[in-house]
């Protein structure tokens, strides 16, 4: 919810409003992987677009995830390891893909308390990818 109230402020504010048209305007880039048609064999094999963009997404979260902490990166490490993820992710999204569905075999859902300020308990729930 943050995210998109951010991103309504960003649309909204007559400050940061250039901003956003500039971001807009580099979302038409040539070199995105769904311009380029590198995902559509596998939008195809779904037969759907938005839950499969949902999915590379958090799988590009994991493989960012995992490069960090395998190669115990840091602030200045940034470059190198984005870098290394639109690599990957344009080579083969749907190898991505698999290694997110992996983890959620792995990984099965559990409930991580966590408490807020006035000392109530609440509980997150992480949501079902697959």
């Amino acid at each position: 919810m943050l995210g998109l109230l951010q991103l309504l402020s960003l649309l909204t504010d007559p400050q940061t409003l250039p901003l956003a048209h500039h971001i807009f305007r580099l979302s038409h880039h040539e070199t995105q992987a769904l311009r380029e048609g590198r995902l559509n064999r596998e939008c195809n094999r779904r037969q759907q677009l938005l839950p499969l963009l949902n999915l590379l997404h958090a799988a590009a979260f994991l493989q960012l995830q995992r490069l960090w902490t395998a190669q115990g990166a840091t602030i200045a490490d940034t470059g190198d390891i984005l870098r290394e993820l639109e690599f990957s992710t344009k080579k083969n999204p749907r190898q991505l893909l698999r290694s997110l569905e992996r983890h959620g075999r792995q990984s099965p859902p559990r409930h991580l308390p966590r408490r807020t300020r006035g000392g109530q308990e609440v509980n997150f729930t992480p949501l079902q990818l697959l």
